[in-house]
């Protein structure tokens, strides 16, 4: 049981390593400041943002990248019923979600043309 125990704490607490993570990224100032549509390349986004979660190409040969932001939380409130006090990580976790109301956002997109350079993006 204690094994178990350790091993719920050491689960939970690698899930509170992630939090945050890349949040500042989904920022509207610093995406603002870092796409500006008709200038931007492909090269530059990914060195503000990372390599992109998905990748799709239209018919015209136009490419369209999504970025997620990262969901490490989600773990932490899987487990929550199943560890003593859970429900204040639980209630942390909503905390963070709310934060998204105030400027920050869950997704991603920007559109290149075939030259690789950013056509629009949106959040």
């Amino acid at each position: 049981m204690k094994k178990i125990l350790i091993l719920l704490f050491a689960v939970m607490l690698s899930a509170c390593s992630n939090i945050g993570g890349n949040a500042d990224k989904f920022e509207s100032q610093y995406v603002k400041s870092n796409l500006i549509v008709g200038k931007t390349t492909q090269d530059q986004v990914i060195a503000a943002f990372g390599s992109p979660d998905s990748k799709s190409l239209d018919n015209n040969g136009n490419e369209t990248w999504l970025y997620r932001k990262d969901e490490g939380f989600d773990m932490l409130s899987a487990v929550s019923g199943y560890i003593p006090g859970g429900s204040a990580a639980a209630g942390a976790n909503d905390a963070r979600n709310d934060a998204n109301e105030k400027g920050t956002y869950n997704r991603l997109w920007v559109s290149f043309n075939k030259k690789g350079i950013v056509t629009s993006w949106n959040m």
